[in-house]
């Protein structure tokens, strides 16, 4: 049952902003929540770092959450009239890195080659592309590291789209911080930060459901335990986002679009992830 009233951890009487912050910053369809104070303590982080996050939503209009009467204690409505006109603000990230420049695989570099110029024997340019299934910003299919699993093209698309959390992290990531941070029922994450994700951490987020892991490395696990943590993680059927671009995007819930290129067959491809923020 929805709680809008008090703290889940120490029972003081919740506000709008206690609220709001929370669907910020933890998910945006919670229904009982944390007071200011104790949401700090669950980031580790001082109060006033929460405090300054709450002014700024508010004062500079980015988050429809701070800008509704009442707004905390609801998920307000799309206003559908302006709605075909664009007539209602968003923020986009860009996640991708550009493909051609993106470091990979000396063996799997891109490579793009003009077929045909725009002169007076061709009406059109058209390139042909050479490219490796994990260049730039990517998605592992489960076959990548599990014989006989899905491929790219069978990625259930509903993993790939939807409520997205976003969170810092730096170093070797425990079991123990991989439940925290899926404490609230998370389903999609991104992790921002330098990482290495140890297998028990792989092993958690399959125990616990995880749809959909992005990290902004090339690989996810170490040099001796990437493949273990793949296995973990694809046999699993996580969607695997890796060499995201995360260092402008703040901790937060967002809309997360990331669906990678329809190839049968294949063990990845490249895409584009975006977060939006309404």
């Amino acid at each position: 049952m929805a709680n809008y009233r008090t703290c889940r951890s120490c029972g003081a009487p919740l506000g709008g902003d206690d609220i709001a912050i929370y669907r910020k910053l933890v998910y945006r369809g919670a229904e009982d929540f944390l007071c200011i104070a104790c949401l700090a303590d669950y980031f580790r982080c001082p109060r006033e770092e929460i405090e300054k996050r709450i002014r700024y939503y508010r004062e500079s209009g980015t988050c429809t959450l701070f800008r509704w009467d009442g707004a905390a204690c609801a998920l307000p409505a799309r206003p559908r009239a302006g709605f075909l006109k664009g007539d209602w603000s968003m923020k986009i990230y860009d996640l991708s890195k550009e493909l051609f420049s993106a470091a990979v695989l000396p063996a799997t570099a891109p490579a793009k080659t003009p077929f045909c110029t725009i002169s007076q024997t061709c009406p059109c340019n058209l390139t042909v592309l050479t490219l490796g299934s994990h260049n730039g910003t990517h998605m592992d299919a489960p076959k990548h590291f599990v014989a006989g699993a899905k491929d790219i093209a069978q990625v259930p698309l509903e993993k790939c789209v939807g409520p997205c959390k976003v969170a810092r992290f730096d170093g070797l990531l425990t079991a123990a911080d991989a439940n925290r941070l899926l404490a609230d029922g998370t389903k999609r994450l991104l992790i921002r930060g330098e990482i290495e994700i140890s297998v028990e951490a792989a092993e958690a987020f399959a125990e616990a459901g995880l749809w959909f892991l992005g990290v902004e490395g090339m690989t996810v696990g170490g040099r001796d335990t990437g493949a273990a943590v793949h296995r973990a993680l694809l046999s699993a059927e996580i969607a695997l986002l890796e060499s995201a671009v995360l260092s402008a995007v703040p901790a937060g819930t967002y809309f997360l679009s990331c669906v990678p290129l329809n190839m049968q067959g294949l063990d990845g491809s490249p895409c584009r992830p975006l977060l939006i923020d309404f």
